[in-house]
């Protein structure tokens, strides 16, 4: 008895059975893609919600919350003090980082310890912290090298900095500048009795672009320990398309997270940053009853701006929530 001869696929049949596959692939990819953002923002909401319980005990053990910078005497005072440290700066015992806290020298400043290696507080400026980093935006990364030391590592969280433009001044003989200030702005030691509009009302925190490094130039956006990287402004909506204002010299501009040079140095300063994300049509906001939020792109912006400040201002917008 003679067995049939075995038949393989045909040329077509293979081709047939590819491009099935291929569909399907097609198919299944936004999804998974989707089912990656969705796991991604997920973990920014849950570091958010981690920085807001820091924030929280920082609240509790000192009776305010973190200024947003810090610098205490005039122009002359710029490496004392710990001057030009920031609101993160002041929560690292709060995010599992108290022996880093515990060797800063506080009476020092931080501006000064870029590029100095022999600067007590350089090592910190470099230190990348989990917490800080959203797996959907740019990696955070330390940009360049000066003198065989790093500088400045980066974040993808800003804490509210109020209506902008920023113009910290240093010299304490000029009178401050007037403008609708939020949370954390210089000095500030904001008690959560001084917000008049409620907690629930008030935006503490929201994230910001990693930029990446251009060639030879760094961009300030997400530097952690110094003030003209970890603050945000409600000028505009949520990755707005109008470009942040920032010291042109560290201003790395991408369609994403667009910059324009609006001050030359350090002093005075005329700074407003949007929040930002790498999520898709949005970011996410910690409200200072320490719940988080995913806040769209075309959020109203009266809304918005109320959001921004712990006050009732006469004819602001009422804030129902996001």
């Amino acid at each position: 008895m003679c067995n049939p001869k075995s038949r393989g696929f045909t040329l077509v049949e293979l081709l047939v059975v590819i491009a099935i596959i291929g569909i399907l692939v097609a198919l299944l990819l936004p999804a998974v893609q989707a089912a990656r953002e969705s796991a991604r923002r997920a973990q920014c909401l849950n570091n958010e919600k981690q920085i807001g319980i820091a924030l929280f005990l920082r609240h509790d053990a000192r009776k305010a919350l973190p200024p947003g910078s810090v610098w205490i005497g005039g122009i002359s005072a710029y490496d004392s003090n710990g001057t030009e440290s920031t609101w993160i700066t002041h929560i690292l015992e709060y995010i599992e980082e108290a022996n880093l806290k515990g060797r800063l020298d506080w009476s020092r400043g931080f501006g000064q310890a870029w590029g100095d290696p022999q600067h007590p507080n350089n090592f910190v400026l470099a230190r990348n912290l989990s917490v800080f980093t959203c797996p959907s935006n740019l990696e955070s990364k330390v940009f360049g090298t000066f003198a065989g030391a790093e500088w400045w590592a980066k974040g993808s969280y800003g804490a509210n900095n109020g209506i902008g433009p920023m113009v910290e001044v240093m010299d304490t003989g000029r009178p401050p500048p007037k403008r609708e200030r939020g949370v954390f702005f210089l000095n500030s030691h904001t008690n959560f009795k001084d917000f008049v509009d409620g907690t629930s009302n008030t935006a503490l925190v929201s994230e910001l672009v990693v930029v990446p490094d251009g060639a030879g130039i760094g961009d300030f956006r997400g530097v952690m320990h110094y003030v003209e990287g970890p603050l945000y402004h409600h000028n505009f909506g949520p990755n707005s398309s109008v470009p942040d204002g920032m010291r042109g010299g560290w201003c790395v501009s991408i369609p994403q997270a667009p910059c324009a040079g609006t001050y030359s140095e350090w002093d005075p300063k005329k700074m407003t940053m949007s929040a930002r994300s790498g999520h898709s049509g949005g970011v996410n906001v910690l409200m200072g009853d320490s719940s988080v939020h995913f806040v769209t792109d075309d959020v109203d912006l009266p809304m918005w701006q109320a959001a921004c400040s712990p006050k009732s201002n006469a004819g602001e917008v009422e804030f129902t929530g996001f």
